[in-house]
């Protein structure tokens, strides 16, 4: 998935995956790298409306998210992450159907 199908594409560990899944976690992390920069921006705005989250490489098991916001954060210390370092908070909004979606010329990575 990429920018211009405005999908951000997000593999997780089957522990926050699961988290998602389950209700507990609503905002992904990530640290601020050029490479999450280039995924998710475009001439400095947001290009992204949607979080494909892959559980594992192997992408067995998946969902759909609208994505509400995506905020910077200066630490990521308060997050799940642990690090001092920025962090991009990706806050997840409405799971989308992703039957429907995929039928709609939505595809798998």
């Amino acid at each position: 998935m990429s920018k211009e199908n405005g999908v951000l594409d997000l593999v997780m560990k089957s522990e926050w995956f699961n988290k998602i899944k389950n209700g507990e976690k609503t905002i992904e992390y990530r640290e601020i790298k050029k490479s999450w920069a280039s995924r998710i921006y475009e001439n400095g705005k947001p290009v992204v409306n949607k979080a494909l989250l892959s559980k594992g490489y192997d992408r067995k098991e998946q969902m759909l998210f609208a994505i509400d916001k995506i905020e910077v954060l200066t630490s990521g210390l308060e997050t799940d992450l642990h690090i001092d370092k920025p962090v991009y908070a990706i806050h997840l909004g409405e799971q989308l159907n992703i039957v429907e979606w995929k039928k709609q010329g939505g595809c798998d990575v």
